[in-house]
C-alpha cells in the first residue's frame, strides 16, 4: 500500500495529504461501482423471504379471524346495551304533569334524564298549571309536545272560574284556573320609598333598589325626577317605568350650609370632587362667606350647568 502511493506521490507531484485524499477518493467509487451486483443479489433474497412471511401471515390471519369476528360481535351487542330504548308501540293515556311518576315519562317515549328533570321541577315546588306549561321545561321536544298535547289532563289556557249551579254537585272544580290579574304598582314618592317600593318595579332588585336609595341619601332627596338617570346600573327601560310611579316632594331635600361645611361635608356630596371641595373652602376662606349662588360662579370652574344642579341643595346662611 506504501509503495502505491509512493508511486501515485511520485507520478502526480502530490502532497502526502493529497495522496490520502485520491486513494479514499478512488476506493469510494470503487465501492459505489460493485454496489449494483450486491444490491441486487441482497433483494433477490429478500423477496424469498418476504414471500415466505407473507403466507405464514395468511396463515395466522386465518386462525384468528373466528375469534375477532366474535370479539366484534361482543362489543356490537354491548354498544347496543347502552344505547336508549327506542319505544315502539307507545299507549298514551290522559295524565296530568304533575302526579304521574318517572316510568310514565319513559313509556311516553320521554329520555330518563328528561323525566328526572321534571320530577325535579315538581319536587321544588313547581308545578304545570296549564298544558303548554310543559314546554317551559328546559330541552324539552317540540315534537314530544304536540303528541302528548291532546293527553295532558290540564286547561288549554287560564279561564274564569265557571259559575256552577247549586244541583251541579257532581262538577268538579279541580282542574279550574282563575285567571291571573294583572299586578298594579302603588305610586309613591321616590324621596320616602324604601326597597320595597322600588322592587316593585321591573327589572330593580334588592341590588339595585339599595343602589338608588343610597344615592338618593348621598344626594340629599331628589329634586327632579330626571336625577335618577345618575345612579350607576339603571337601565333606560327600567327608567322610563320607574319615572311612571313615582312622585317627588321638594320639602324633603336636605341642604348643606356651604358657609359652615368642610371640605369633607362638601365632597360627599355625588356631584363635588375633592377637588372642587377644596377650592370652595379656598375660596371662602380668601373672600369671605358665600352670599348668594353668584358668589360661588365666581370660581373659575363652577359652570353655570353644575351651579343650577347644585342650588337645591346649598343654603348661604351666615
Amino acid at each position: 500500500m506504501n509503495k502505491i502511493k509512493n508511486w501515485i506521490q511520485s507520478y502526480f507531484s502530490f502532497s502526502s495529504r493529497e495522496t490520502n485524499g485520491f486513494v479514499i477518493l478512488v476506493i469510494i467509487m470503487a465501492i459505489l461501482l460493485v454496489s449494483p451486483v450486491f444490491t441486487r443479489l441482497l433483494m433477490e433474497n429478500s423477496s424469498d423471504n418476504w414471500d415466505n412471511d407473507i403466507e405464514k401471515l395468511n396463515i395466522l390471519a386465518a386462525q384468528l379471524e373466528p375469534q375477532l369476528i366474535a370479539k366484534k360481535e361482543k362489543s356490537t351487542v354491548k354498544y347496543h346495551k347502552y344505547k336508549p330504548a327506542i319505544a315502539k308501540d307507545i299507549k298514551y293515556f290522559s295524565f296530568n304533569p304533575n302526579t304521574i311518576g318517572l316510568t310514565d315519562w319513559e313509556n311516553f317515549g320521554i329520555a330518563t334524564y328528561l323525566g328526572k328533570r321534571i320530577l325535579k321541577y315538581v319536587e321544588k315546588g313547581g308545578s304545570f298549571k296549564i298544558k303548554s306549561d310543559l314546554k317551559k321545561i328546559y330541552g324539552f321536544p317540540e315534537a314530544k309536545y304536540m303528541l302528548l298535547e291532546p293527553y295532558i289532563n290540564l286547561p288549554e289556557a287560564f279561564t274564569k272560574k265557571d259559575t256552577f249551579k247549586k244541583d251541579d254537585k257532581k262538577t268538579s272544580t279541580s282542574n279550574t284556573y282563575f285567571e291571573k290579574k294583572p299586578f298594579e304598582i302603588t305610586s309613591f314618592d321616590i324621596n320616602k320609598a324604601d326597597t320595597t317600593d322600588l322592587k316593585q318595579i321591573r327589572g330593580i332588585g334588592s341590588k339595585l333598589s339599595a343602589r338608588i336609595i343610597k344615592f338618593r341619601n348621598k344626594l340629599g332627596g331628589f329634586h327632579e325626577v330626571q336625577q335618577i338617570k345618575d345612579v350607576y346600573g339603571l337601565k333606560e327601560e327600567v327608567y322610563l317605568s320607574l319615572i311612571e310611579h313615582v312622585r317627588i316632594e321638594e320639602s324633603y331635600i336636605q341642604k348643606i350650609n356651604i358657609n359652615q361645611a368642610d371640605e369633607a361635608m362638601l365632597k360627599s356630596h355625588p356631584y363635588i370632587d375633592w377637588k372642587l371641595a377644596k377650592i370652595i373652602i379656598n375660596y371662602r376662606n380668601q373672600h369671605g362667606k358665600y352670599s348668594s349662588i353668584e358668589d360661588l360662579k365666581n370660581i373659575k370652574i363652577v359652570t353655570e350647568e353644575f351651579a343650577t344642579k347644585m342650588l337645591p341643595y346649598l343654603s348661604f346662611e351666615p
